[in-house]
């Protein structure tokens, strides 16, 4: 692999790390405002601890086996937009400018957004250990979305 494809698929893994932890903190934070979802949000925030932490093993993997990844397709700026976005939530969040239903909204539609942008497949490989490991994230992040949609709905928000 190139030097400058590793720093890229570098740049794009800690990019989605950052991702991972802001839904976290976001998520925590949540658990603050809005006590009544409190095991919601605390289940969200534990699975997106562990997918930082999955990301951090990816990073591993692709130092110790370069050779074996490669840049997929995707956009990066839509990578640094959406973090930007999360921060932005998480800030307005802090001020008070964020109700109860819109933070569901909010961390639904951010659930959406990795389902849909697909934003794991941006590095590719054969390697049996990364599939695994970015299928399961890309599993929970549907079950997230999943478990958001059905929430809001038993609340009877609209």
């Amino acid at each position: 692999m190139e030097e400058n494809t590793f720093q890229k698929i570098n740049q794009l893994l800690d990019r989605l790390r950052e991702i991972e932890s802001a839904l976290g903190e976001f998520y925590g934070r949540c658990t603050f405002f809005f006590p009544e979802d409190k095991d919601l949000w605390e289940e969200l925030k534990s699975d997106e601890i562990r997918h930082t932490e999955q990301v951090e093993e990816i990073i591993t993997m692709v130092t110790e086996k370069k050779e074996q990844f490669h840049l997929g397709e995707f956009d990066s700026v839509a990578l640094k937009t959406f973090l930007e976005d999360i921060e932005d939530q998480r800030d307005s969040l802090e001020k008070g400018e964020i109700n109860r239903d819109n933070a569901l909204f909010i961390a639904r539609d951010c659930e959406d957004t990795l389902v849909e942008k697909h934003f794991y497949r941006a590095v590719e490989s054969d390697d049996l250990e990364f599939i695994h490991l970015t299928e399961k994230i890309e599993q929970e992040e549907r079950e997230h979305l999943e478990k958001l949609s059905d929430y809001i709905k038993s609340i009877s928000i609209n």
